[in-house]
């Protein structure tokens, strides 16, 4: 038998770098992250060294402070809003990515999605008080306040885990993958995306109970809900659209054609426009707000920069300030005039972002870097970059 040359080898292996590569990028951008593990690298002495992934926020206005899941430590982080410094970290389950603050009791649920866990911190002591066995691979987490519960979606188990309190009180079995949340204040009704199966599976907040699914676009990554016309909006990254739901009797009313990959959804009230990034097309749709009878329509396609994904809204300026992961930078877009203002530099990967109005500041989890910028609106400009 020849023996294979040096060349040989080489080229092989270069086939099969170029058949992963492809692979990788085939995967849809919000989903690549559900397989992520836990980071680490290791120092000289072969301890492994924890690297921060701050990927989620969520801003708690009663004690003005901010909660950082970071992924890769498993842990929050918290940040006085007042001082922008970290004035604690609390240690979670592995690989926290969402979170759900209760306003009635003070508590912070945190869905760690590697260890199939929610982490129950108080947030008047920061710490842990209770830690609650859900499904596999928990990717979202939302508080009902018509019921007091919070809802979790159970990415691996096609279930969604009710809780009160400190205590899981049912598991219902949706569709395939549970995704992202959304609740009808109105109608008590919390709605929950499925990529697996390009559905959204409707569940009753009164009696708990799964009350039907909601055919949508291809692979459904987030829904946005108008409290004003009882409209929702379903992201379909994979069918360059979004379906608009009326709520009160769970009816797609139109199908509206966007940007590539849409991944998020942001409902401005203020302005009466529905915001969704397009991972792929590096832009944003404007969505005019439309009326239950008679949805609305695309009035604005806004270039940002590459691959824009979280998005949210700075209501004292009337900024809409979108993350583009692959730029590092935030675009700051009024809703007057739907068009960028600024676009500000950040850390490396901006994921989820959060607003505090009383200091104007609005905050982003830069997820490769370990930090998180504060974004003055009236400004335009960081103000603070906090290392977690």
């Amino acid at each position: 038998m020849q023996r294979p040359t040096l060349s040989t080898i080489t080229w092989s292996m270069k086939k099969i770098f170029l058949l992963v590569a492809i692979v990788a990028l085939m995967i849809v951008p919000g989903v690549l992250s559900l397989t992520a593990t836990q980071s680490a690298s290791f120092a000289s002495t072969g301890s492994p060294a924890v690297k921060a992934q701050p990927i989620n926020l969520v801003y708690d206005s009663s004690n003005k402070d901010l909660y950082v899941a970071d992924f890769g430590a498993a842990s929050v982080s918290v940040i006085s809003t007042a001082t922008n410094t970290v004035v604690g970290t609390i240690t979670v389950g592995s690989g926290p990515r969402n979170m759900a603050l209760d306003t009635s009791d003070a508590d912070l649920y945190v869905a760690n999605y590697l260890s199939g866990s929610v982490s129950v911190i108080s947030t008047s002591s920061d710490t842990v008080v209770a830690t609650l066995a859900v499904g596999k691979n928990p990717i979202a987490a939302t508080y009902d306040s018509g019921d007091s519960e919070v809802f979790v979606a159970n990415y691996g188990s096609s279930s969604v885990s009710v809780i009160s309190g400190s205590s899981v009180v049912k598991t219902l079995s949706v569709l395939k993958n549970p995704r992202k949340f959304v609740v009808d204040t109105l109608t008590d009704s919390i709605y929950v995306t499925d990529v697996g199966t390009d559905k959204v599976s409707v569940i009753n907040g009164a009696t708990n109970t799964v009350s039907g699914s909601i055919a949508v676009g291809k692979a459904p990554l987030a829904i946005g809900y108008n409290f004003f016309n009882e409209l929702l909006y379903t992201a379909n990254s994979k069918s360059k659209s979004v379906s608009v739901i009326n709520g009160t009797d769970n009816k797609v009313i139109k199908t509206e054609k966007v940007g590539t990959t849409p991944s998020q959804v942001l409902v401005d009230g203020t302005a009466g426009y529905i915001y969704v990034t397009n991972y792929g097309s590096n832009s944003v749709t404007a969505i005019s707000e439309g009326t239950a009878t008679s949805a609305g329509s695309v009035v604005a396609t806004i270039a940002v920069g590459k691959h824009p994904y979280q998005i949210a809204y700075d209501s004292t300026d009337g900024l809409v300030m979108v993350g583009n992961n692959g730029t590092d930078t935030v675009s700051l877009i009024s809703d007057a005039s739907n068009t960028v203002q600024k676009t500000v530099t950040v850390g490396s990967a901006p994921r989820y972002l959060a607003y505090d109005s009383s200091n104007d500041d609005m905050y982003v989890a830069n997820y490769n870097s370990g930090t998180v910028s504060a974004i003055n609106g009236a400004s335009q400009s960081v103000v603070a970059t906090i290392t977690v």
